[in-house]
């Protein structure tokens, strides 16, 4: 089954954010839902798998203390990444001071010994921001899978649902017999008129 896209309880559940969080980030256009972006109050936003791991490497870098205009850094490298990049079990995502007070070099490890070699280079003054993409997007993808099976279930009891519905009123009809003709004109007549 394809997918539909999450809405942005669902992305805020996968990616272990709050609501309003991730909410709010949307509205900053700090991650933007690729499904269905609507503008305007009662529309909903939905998410792909990608956005939904987007949100969730944006908020472990937030949990670190990540200013929001580094944010920004990171989520237009996401944007321009490839995801089979991400989905390596050991990659590693780095924030790296820049040049400028305010630059952020942002790159992607595939091992520990290259994350190692980059953190204990001589004249290192400044902490590097390190995030686990591999184990956060395990994460991300069994509340993803879960979901998945909710919204399966759901569908399958609602089309059971109008299964039984249609059998039991096809067995009224059968009971019942053949209508009148006084019951049937006034169907013949709403016939007519569609």
């Amino acid at each position: 089954m394809a997918d539909i896209g999450f809405s942005t309880a669902q992305t805020a559940f996968a990616a272990n954010r709050t609501l309003r969080e991730t909410s709010y980030w949307a509205r900053a256009d700090l991650v933007r839902p690729s499904v269905a972006n609507p503008s305007g109050r009662g529309y909903l936003r939905k998410w792909s798998v990608p956005d939904v791991h987007s949100v969730a490497i944006i908020g472990a870098l937030r949990d670190r203390g990540v200013s929001l205009q580094s944010l920004r850094v990171v989520q237009r490298f996401l944007r321009e990444c490839d995801g089979l990049e991400l989905q390596d079990v050991k990659a590693r995502l780095v924030l790296a001071p820049g040049d400028s007070r305010y630059a952020q070099d942002v790159a992607i490890y595939h091992s520990d010994a290259e994350v190692i070699s980059l953190l204990t280079r001589p004249g290192q003054q400044i902490a590097h921001v390190v995030v686990d993409v591999g184990a956060l997007l395990k994460e991300v993808t069994g509340r993803l899978d879960a979901i998945r099976d909710e919204r399966a279930e759901r569908i399958a009891a609602s089309k059971q649902k109008r299964a039984e519905k249609e059998k039991r009123r096809a067995l009224r009809v059968k009971k019942r017999g053949p209508a009148t003709h006084e019951e049937s004109e006034p169907l013949q007549k709403l016939e007519r008129s569609a």
